[in-house]
């Protein structure tokens, strides 16, 4: 049985959020220090303002929190310029996700790319557009929100909360399937006390 039939079409802004999630989930310890830092450097710039390394300090923090994306947003940016200059379409696929497996076919030609079980992915994320997928630190799929509404059948656009219930259907048979529970991204702030609470 096929609960699920979802469609992924890529492009540069795709790749960029993947690549953003894959930094999320498996850079943690690298974006905790990251945000701690910026919040130290902040604060002690503004305690300082009045001296001239009060505002260099206040800019570094502001530095360290803007560019926190900097390294996977290239990484997305050099792979969408490599396939742009191949002359070949972005990637683009189907997921199947049947009872005990998702099966990946690769579109156009809807030959069957992988099957994996649910137990197989390593981490599994959400924002606000797309679900993510990861086998491992690698590399992942992405499940689009609005193909989990058509899936559904709650095409209609007057029905938010239907869409709604779709995606947190979506949400809990991921997380019963995979027996993992899913990284939703948040503010900075949010994240840092989060993992902190998780440590205890």
């Amino acid at each position: 049985m096929i609960y699920y039939k979802i469609e992924m079409h890529h492009n540069e802004k795709t790749f960029e959020s993947l690549s953003r999630m894959q930094y999320d989930l498996f850079c943690t310890s690298n974006r905790i220090t990251r945000t701690i830092l910026s919040i130290l450097f902040i604060a002690g710039g503004i305690i300082n303002l009045s001296e001239w390394w009060g505002i260099l300090l206040a800019a570094y923090g502001c530095y360290l929190t803007t560019s926190t994306y900097s390294s996977a947003n290239h990484t997305a940016h050099k792979l969408a310029e490599q396939i742009k200059k191949s002359g070949m379409p972005f990637p683009a696929s189907r997921y199947e996700f049947r009872e005990n497996h998702l099966e990946v076919y690769s579109l156009p030609k809807n030959t069957r790319e992988s099957t994996l079980a649910y137990n197989e992915f390593e981490k599994l994320g959400e924002d606000r557009d797309y679900f993510y997928l990861f086998r491992d630190s690698y590399g992942g799929y992405m499940v689009p929100k609005k193909g989990i509404d058509a899936s559904a059948g709650s095409r209609s656009n007057s029905d938010e909360s239907q869409n709604l219930k779709a995606i947190g259907a979506f949400r809990e048979f991921l997380e019963n399937k995979s027996g993992k529970r899913i990284y939703r991204k948040a503010i900075p702030l949010v994240r840092v006390m989060q993992a902190l609470k998780k440590k205890r």
